[in-house]
């Protein structure tokens, strides 16, 4: 379990992380501003300064929690060269939806969305080089419309463990799923077996399997995923 202390930590690195991301784009930001000042920044890129706070921030309140509970909208952050995205939503609990990100080099999604609890829709994003995507949907109950992680597995070895916790993709807590969404993901698991990787998981809970049927199923365990 993070500690408050490992949280501040992840947290200045995640400001610094859109400090850098905005000076690459040509706006002036520094490391020594807030979230409260940096994020509105945000829509410099997006728009030429025309768009509102209003679309990343929700205006009227000033909880312990400040910036982060009041985040209602994602910019779209240069993930391109970057290895990790762990926690890079962490705790987000009012945005609803993912940009579709370059996530081609990232390979470390440690509970990038955890405790996203309003997160409704998140695109194809490509996870060619993921190898640890452990707790990366906890407690996201809203999800809906998933269009898959592209490839997860292709960066798999076959010296894991089979049902190695970092690898496994849990996607129980989002009951809501529709079946073309379980299809996204299930189509989108790289074939890992024919790689000669140790058998991995995807736990999809009793409501979601509940969508599919056994051909359907066995689509992913024809790739080598225990499915659950």
């Amino acid at each position: 379990m993070a500690t408050t202390t490992d949280y501040l930590t992840q947290l200045q690195r995640d400001k610094q992380t859109l400090v850098d991301n905005l000076v690459s784009k040509g706006v002036s930001a520094t490391s020594d501003e807030t979230f409260t000042s940096l994020v509105p920044k945000v829509a410099e890129i997006t728009s030429g300064g025309s768009e509102s706070i209003d679309e990343y921030i929700v205006t009227g309140s000033s909880s312990s929690n400040a910036i982060i509970n009041r985040i209602v909208k994602l910019p779209m952050i240069d993930l391109s060269g970057n290895y990790s995205a762990n926690k890079l939503c962490y705790g987000l609990v009012s945005i609803t939806e993912i940009p579709e990100w370059d996530t081609s080099t990232v390979s470390k999604f440690r509970e990038t969305f955890y405790g996203c609890t309003n997160l409704n829709k998140i695109p194809l994003l490509d996870f060619s080089k993921a190898n640890d995507i452990s707790n990366l949907l906890y407690g996201c109950t809203k999800v809906t419309i998933l269009g898959g992680f592209k490839d997860l597995g292709k960066e798999y070895s076959a010296s894991n463990s089979a049902n190695h916790a970092n690898l496994k993709l849990d996607l129980s807590p989002c009951t809501l799923l529709t079946h073309e969404s379980l299809m996204n993901v299930i189509n989108n698991l790289y074939d890992i077996k024919t790689k000669g990787c140790q058998v991995q998981s995807l736990v999809l809970g009793s409501t979601n399997l509940a969508k599919l049927t056994e051909e359907e199923i066995a689509i992913a365990t024809n790739k080598g995923w225990a499915v659950s």
